[in-house]
């Protein structure tokens, strides 16, 4: 199952306010840094690693609504009951892949 993709950034507020069944991961991309982030495939094999226990999401608009817009960009955050519990500011696939794959500890 492929990552979710986001380009409405009011959807990101509804799929962070969705997360109380299970933790949400949401990557923060710009296209004016590629059209595509590095950590995708990352992120794309993370939750598969997770057997559907969290729900990932990529994003490519930098305009979401407050409080969760983002101030950096490439940005990770794990969101549980609508809060962020996590981050990861870097681009590491060695942190995106622990942040994945331990949020629903989180």
């Amino acid at each position: 199952m492929p990552v979710e993709t986001i380009h409405d950034p009011g959807a990101v507020s509804q799929a962070i306010a969705e997360s109380t069944d299970k933790p949400v991961v949401i990557h923060f991309w710009a296209t004016w840094l590629g059209p595509v982030s590095p950590v995708l495939p990352v992120l794309q094999e993370a939750e598969e690693q997770t057997g559907q226990t969290v729900k990932v999401i990529y994003t490519d608009s930098p305009f979401i609504p407050a409080p969760h817009s983002p101030n950096d960009i490439p940005l990770t955050l794990v969101f549980k009951f609508g809060q962020e519990v996590r981050k990861a500011e870097s681009a590491s696939h060695e942190e995106i892949t622990s942040l994945v794959l331990n949020a629903k500890f989180f």
